[in-house]
């Protein structure tokens, strides 16, 4: 089994030209040579690496930021790395397009599918055995560096919320008192989204009540699409993972790990993996865009002209992206139905029935309000870009 967690950021700060964030390194392409200060050094292709290489650009290493120290029953060590499954970190890594969006990426790596009987577990039953074994990730106690400091344990999950306050002190010159109040929602997290790849020949994915995806091109490779939202549990309160689910078969093309590995790797493994991560932060800025873009017709205006056009530069940028009927040769439309079935199976209580949610049209945009964590009881308020 390998679980890919990306948690998007929108840096606001592109659009007034803030003075005070740093230009080094030069995002989208910045020098092999170049590092992120806290962070870690610059990778390419050339270098070794671990894990698909989801995007055409370079990461910086982020081993450092998401620490999953600790060695109490639910940590990561005891958990995970020590189970049956034998988990394994495969990397930690940031992107960023030196404008408004950059994200963190953590990958793991398992033999989920060895230690359970398909044979004796069929339907619901192995559905349930899945999203248990997922939930140890998403519900594992990580520390997360910001500066030279460690915050306290918190889910992996719920990364995304410190991930923020690591990349602002990061990309912000002078002095860093590494107060979140200082950060003024300059910085903001996106919900995240999770990819996880079944070996089918071990864990045969037509008996998994899972709703299937159909996207021509993959089944001349025996690969299929599932769409699920993975329930867990936090305090009281219920949330759901919104998760991109592949089953492929076991074969050096489509369970590479190493670098050297990926000489054969599918494309259209490839070409998925890169569409579903690279729309989903797409329309989580996006978002966060059109709410700025409220705060202009609720009277808050904006007198910087340059700043007025670069929210539309981008805007127009994103729209066109997200427009655009194939992405790397793979479609972006879906049927009517499978649009349908998805709005249903995501509704929220704070989204009132009958409403449509005309992102969920164009590709794998599923998205409403709150559609990564959103209730199955009353709760506090839990929407992103607030603490």
């Amino acid at each position: 089994m390998f679980i890919t967690l990306q948690f998007p950021l929108f840096d606001n700060r592109h659009i007034f030209a803030d003075p005070n964030r740093t230009i080094k390194p030069e995002w989208p392409t910045p020098d092999q040579n170049d590092r992120v200060r806290y962070f870690g050094e610059i990778i390419d292709r050339k270098k070794k690496y671990l894990g698909p290489w989801d995007d055409e650009k370079k990461y910086c290493t982020a081993h450092s930021v998401i620490n999953l120290c600790g060695t109490g029953k639910e940590n990561f060590y005891k958990s995970l790395h020590e189970s049956p499954a034998q988990s394994r970190v495969i990397f930690r890594r940031f992107q960023s397009d030196g404008k408004c969006l950059s994200k963190f990426d953590i990958g793991f790596s398992d033999d989920f599918e060895k230690t359970i009987s398909t044979a004796s577990l069929t339907g619901e039953n192995l559905t349930d055995q899945i999203f248990e074994h997922i939930k140890k990730y998403l519900l594992c106690p990580v520390k997360i560096r910001i500066g030279n400091r460690l915050s306290a344990f918190i889910p992996l999950v719920d990364a995304g919320k410190y991930l923020k306050s690591a990349y602002y002190w990061a990309t912000t010159k002078g002095k860093k008192t590494f107060d979140p109040k200082d950060m003024n929602y300059k910085v903001e997290h996106c919900e995240p989204v999770l990819l996880l790849q079944i070996d089918s020949s071990l864990l045969p994915a037509d008996t998994v009540t899972m709703e299937y995806i159909k996207v021509p091109g993959l089944e001349s490779e025996n690969i299929k699409l599932y769409l699920q939202f993975i329930p867990y549990k936090i305090g009281r309160y219920n949330y759901n993972m919104k998760s991109w689910i592949f089953s492929v078969p076991k074969s050096i093309s489509t369970n590479a790990i190493k670098k050297e590995e990926f000489k054969n790797y599918s494309p259209a493994l490839r070409n998925l993996r890169i569409n579903l991560l690279r729309i989903h932060v797409e329309v989580a800025i996006q978002k966060k865009f059109l709410a700025v873009l409220n705060k202009l017709q609720n009277g808050l205006l904006i007198a910087d002209e340059q700043a007025i056009i670069r929210i539309y530069t981008y805007l127009h940028k994103l729209f066109l992206n997200l427009s655009n009927i194939k992405r790397n040769k793979q479609p972006q439309l879906w049927t009517p139905r499978i649009v349908r079935q998805t709005q249903l199976a995501r509704r929220s209580p704070r989204v009132p029935k009958g409403r449509t949610d005309r992102s969920l049209l164009v590709g794998t945009r599923a998205h409403m309000p709150g559609s990564c964590h959103h209730d199955t009881e009353s709760r506090p308020s839990r929407d992103f870009g607030r603490d």
